[in-house]
């Protein structure tokens, strides 16, 4: 029914503050005739008290007759002509004093009426309030007070003040019909400012929504112009540094297949042109066990790049399954330094290994660990500059081991470490140093290592090197491991 927020909101507003209205005039109606007839009632039952003072001072002589007559008539017209009220004398025999002219019409009906009413509470000195139609007198309800004039225990006479009913209502509709329209008027202003407020909380969604669109369209310029610190600024803000990371990965994608490119096709070339050169006889047979080698070198590079694509491949799967097992891994850092000797030797470093124990048996996954520290000293051999140092090191903390890998290159800058590890990212990407690389090597160190549930630290500045760092946990001591198999026997007995 409704397919926008805006719609959604606006309605769901719109409902509730329509219900609250109508509840409100609901309330107000109720209230204003009960405050109404109430007061109304007030004012009827001090009316019928002055007029019962007036008689009782004429009654007790307080009051001459004529000033008692004066100040009746005064009274009288007050009630006819500005109150609207009628007014009845009932005498001590029950019979009419007076009738106010607008009734008087019905004298004979009121007096047969008052002479078979009860006047018991009046003899006592209360007031009454009757709500009737006076059998038949009035064609609509009155609302009638009764004021007793007592002169020691005699009921002299009695005062009623009465008025139809439909009067006072019509009164009372004419206060809530005002209100109404107050709450018309309000109400309206309200909706107004209820579609302006639902207007600018969605227009900003809007913008989202369409942003978001181009984005899922390869459009990874496109940011969302939003201020606020709420939570759709929150949402916008998310949603452009979504548009900044996917933005940054798609500049790195176009590199990495760029660079990819080139090293597919530098070393096919190669390759290519010396196969030529050797079948062909251009390159001398003294010289094939060279051009060979060389050969051999660009395949070891094609299969490298291979293997870093694959192990892209397998990174992008929701979880990366480890073969977790003991290992020693000194032994392991020592294999993998060894595969280093020649590039080693060729830029004069210096590989040194610093041990904090003699041995160190993990629990990890080996192979996978193994690709961790083989790309680890990799990118420290090969941005480290000639004769410079490496030193690969390990250290205890609680029960795990922290493996450091350190170099004396130039460093990474501050601004590039957070991207280090981001797929197809190159520090150096003119390609000058890392001529071979992909890209790949640190996100798949963080990859492997975000499965073991750890994380990979760097530690570097320009000109003053890198150290990378990361734990692993210690495999239990062997007499532990068969304590606690021991006991794993034990428990089903002691059961």
């Amino acid at each position: 029914m409704f397919k926008t927020v805006f719609a959604k909101q606006f309605a769901f507003y719109f409902t509730i503050q329509l219900f609250s209205y109508i509840l409100l005039a609901v309330a107000l109606s109720y209230v204003f005739n009960s405050f109404f007839m109430t007061q109304q009632t007030h004012v009827k039952q001090d009316s019928a008290l002055r007029v019962a003072e007036l008689y009782y001072d004429g009654f007790t002589g307080r009051r001459s007759p004529e000033e008692v007559n004066r100040l009746l008539d005064i009274e009288l017209f007050i009630l006819s002509e500005y109150q609207g009220f009628s007014l009845i004398i009932i005498g001590p025999d029950h019979e009419v004093f007076y009738v106010s002219p607008d009734i008087e019409q019905h004298t004979q009906s009121i007096s047969g009426i008052f002479g078979s009413f009860d006047f018991s509470a009046l003899e006592r000195g209360e007031q009454v309030v009757i709500r009737d139609n006076m059998e038949g007198i009035f064609s609509e309800q009155v609302l009638m007070v009764g004021q007793p004039v007592l002169v020691g225990d005699a009921l002299m006479c009695s005062v009623f003040v009465s008025s139809t009913m439909p009067d006072l209502q019509r009164s009372a509709r004419e206060i809530i019909t005002i209100t109404i329209i107050s709450l018309m008027i309000s109400g309206s202003l309200s909706f107004m400012l209820v579609f302006l407020l639902s207007r600018t909380m969605t227009r900003p969604i809007l913008e989202m929504s369409k942003t978001a669109m181009l984005i899922s369209g390869g459009d990874f310029e496109k940011r969302i112009d939003y201020a606020s610190v709420d939570e759709i600024g929150q949402l916008a803000k998310s949603l452009n540094d979504m548009a900044e990371s996917l933005h940054r990965q798609e500049m790195s994608r176009r590199l990495f297949i760029e660079n990819v490119s080139h090293d597919l096709r530098s070393p096919l070339t190669s390759i290519r042109g010396f196969l030529q050169a050797i079948l062909d006889g251009t390159i001398p047979p003294e010289k094939h066990e060279h051009y060979l080698n060389v050969i051999r070198e660009e395949t070891e590079r094609l299969s490298k790049l291979t293997h870093d694509i694959i192990d892209l491949e397998n990174m992008s799967s929701p979880e990366i399954t480890l073969n977790r097992t003991r290992f020693e891994l000194n032994e392991l850092i020592r294999k993998i330094v060894v595969m280093f000797e020649a590039t080693a030797r060729n830029k004069r470093l210096a590989v040194s290994l610093v041990f904090a124990d003699e041995s160190n048996i993990v629990f990890a996954d080996q192979e996978k660990i193994s690709r961790v520290l083989y790309n680890l000293i990799d990118n420290a051999v090969k941005f480290c500059a000639d004769g410079g140092n490496v030193e690969i090191s390990t250290g205890k903390k609680d029960k795990k081991v922290i493996i450091s890998v350190k170099d004396d290159g130039k460093g990474i800058p501050k601004e590039l470490q957070k991207q280090v590890f981001e797929r197809f990212f190159k520090v150096d990407p003119s390609r000058g140093e890392d001529r071979k690389g992909s890209g790949l090597g640190l996100s798949i160190v963080s990859a492997f290592l975000r499965a073991h549930n750890e994380v990979a630290g760097l530690r570097s500045g320009e000109g003053e090197g890198s150290v990378f760092t990361f734990e692993l946990p210690l495999a239990a001591k062997e007499k532990e491991k068969k304590d606690k198999d021991k006991d794993k026997d034990k428990q089903p007995e002691a059961e």
